[in-house]
């Protein structure tokens, strides 16, 4: 008996396209993306935060202040603190040469 004259069976399933199977396994993939993105920022932001705990000596021996922490901290949580602490340490204060006494 074919399908068209059985009205109980369910219709033939249709063959999904390789154009709708790269758009979902695009889509999947830069949603995955997107949570593992967050989840870094989160992590990061609580070790950021973290440093606020440690005393002038360490922070000093790092290369941050306080405040830059706080400025790290301050922007909103689509950035990641831990790069723009980066950027606050690297731009902010040339790192001193030695200078060889002789």
């Amino acid at each position: 008996m074919s399908h068209a004259l059985d009205p109980c069976s369910s219709p033939p399933a249709r063959p999904t396209s390789l154009a709708t199977r790269s758009f979902l396994t695009a889509f999947s993939g830069a949603l995955g993306a997107l949570v593992q993105a967050a989840w870094r920022r989160r992590k990061n932001r609580r070790i950021v935060t973290g440093l606020l705990e440690l005393d002038e000596h360490i922070l000093a021996d790092i290369g941050v202040t306080r405040s830059d922490i706080a400025i790290a901290l301050s922007h909103r949580d689509a950035r990641d603190p831990s790069v723009q602490l980066a950027l606050l340490r690297n731009t902010a204060r040339p790192v001193a040469r030695r200078v060889r006494r002789r």
